[in-house]
């Protein structure tokens, strides 16, 4: 079975998405940009993409052309990108997707409870930096 599930998990204010099977590239795109396009405030989520069970193929020109169509919050500075995946050559295409979203940080884990670990640490070291730069409390 081939699909693209998408959804937010309010938990971590997350776009959580879930590829599964021998899904082809085009078919990835398009369920990915007419989900944000519906959606284009949660284009500026942090996301994670589960492709644990993905054994399909997506290319270069599929992401190229999936950034061209992402509405513009989707290039938001600081913004995280976490992807599960199995695929040991990753890593490679993550340079390719930090070209295309410079503003975005992507990291790879093997596993999806590794990525929400990871996800969680990186949200919770972005609202500690924010605390310590907001300035204090001033009384009456």
């Amino acid at each position: 079975m081939r699909s693209v599930a998408i959804s937010i998990d309010s938990r971590f204010a997350t776009v959580l998405v879930t590829v599964t099977g021998d899904l082809e590239g085009a078919a990835f795109v398009e369920a990915l940009s007419a989900w944000f396009n519906r959606r284009p405030l949660a284009a500026a989520l942090d996301r994670l993409y589960d492709l644990t069970a993905f054994t399909g193929v997506v290319g270069q020109d599929d992401l190229r052309a999936l950034a061209a169509r992402l509405p513009e919050g989707a290039l938001t500075p600081q913004a995280l990108t976490v992807i599960a995946t199995r695929d040991r050559f990753f890593p490679v295409w993550v340079r390719m997707l930090q070209l295309l979203a410079p503003g975005r940080h992507y990291l790879v884990e093997p596993t999806l409870p590794a990525a929400w670990a990871t996800l969680a640490i990186w949200q919770d070291m972005r609202l500690r930096d924010a605390q310590r730069r907001r300035p204090p409390l001033q009384g009456p």
